[in-house]
């Protein structure tokens, strides 16, 4: 059940409420269940009118498919009850799916996905918006209709070896711009070991865009 959609004043909705807020996510976008085989009929009721407070525990963390919860009734500071159960709990979340089969190592483009609504567990890793995955490389073959996790893709080689890249480096006290020769190829936000064009030395950076890498640390020929 949608959280938004439980009463509030219901123990069923104050659980609901509260695993949203530990997820930082609107009531509407968390769907909860409740363990199956217990007699669960008194979360369906307001707590007693001797209750003056609610508290409502997660024993495991709220981003668990399954979370353990404590749920304490106070009258004063006098505790009436105390019960233990579990809930199951999905997100709401935006995804990309391939439109069409995408082959391995081919770029995405936005034509070749679409965007769906999807439940799915808190933790799970589905890529949440399509500017995520668009200009990626399929890491390997996806198939039409299943959501693109984040190991599905594969940032694209944005330096090859041998490239002349810019880089900013400190140099004497002072930032300089360096241009350098690429030793090896990189994807973008990999680490790369550049030589200084007409020298021996090298330095490590990251790699950005084609031509272009971000200082990230000396290197040893």
């Amino acid at each position: 059940t949608v959280a938004a959609d439980l009463p509030e004043h219901t123990v069923r909705g104050s659980i609901a409420r509260r695993l949203a807020a530990l997820l930082s996510l609107p009531p509407q976008d968390v769907r909860i269940t409740l363990e199956i085989g217990a007699d669960l009929s008194w979360t369906d009721q307001a707590p007693p009118a001797e209750v003056t407070e609610l508290l409502i525990q997660a024993v495991d963390a709220p981003t668990s498919p399954r979370v353990g919860l404590l749920i304490e009734f106070y009258a004063g500071d006098r505790r009436v009850r105390s019960e233990n159960i579990a809930a199951r709990v999905q997100v709401r979340r935006t995804a990309a799916v391939p439109s069409a089969a995408i082959d391995r190592n081919t770029e995405i483009t936005v034509d070749a996905v679409r965007t769906e609504e999807l439940w799915v567990a808190p933790g799970d890793p589905v890529s949440v918006r399509t500017q995520d995955v668009v200009g990626q490389l399929a890491r390997r073959r996806l198939e039409p209709g299943r959501p693109i996790n984040r190991s599905d893709l594969l940032s694209p080689v944005v330096i090859n070896r041998g490239d002349l890249v810019w880089v900013n480096r400190p140099v004497g006290g002072m930032m300089v711009k360096v241009r350098a020769r690429a030793t090896a190829a990189a994807r973008a936000g990999e680490p790369i070991v550049l030589q200084v064009e007409g020298s021996k030395r090298t330095f490590t950076a990251r790699a950005v865009a084609p031509g272009s890498a971000a200082l990230s640390g000396p290197a040893d020929a």
